[in-house]
């Protein structure tokens, strides 16, 4: 939460330990790892509608 700076990842929205989630930028399921350079903190709105898209892709959707 502190490197996003308290704001969702995805759609800049303030963030509290109560919404926040942590998602893998690139979906385990595509590969992606749990190192800190593939997670960050969305909120709950974010997270559920990312789903298992990559970061990019989601995005663009936005």
């Amino acid at each position: 939460m502190a490197r996003e700076k308290r704001r969702c990842f995805y759609t800049g929205r303030k963030i509290t330990t109560q919404n926040c989630y942590l998602d893998h930028v690139i979906p385990q399921v595509g590969f992606g790892n749990n190192s800190y350079k593939n997670i960050v903190a969305p909120c709950y709105d974010a997270n559920s509608m990312k789903n298992d898209k990559p970061a990019d892709e989601f995005i663009r959707l936005l």
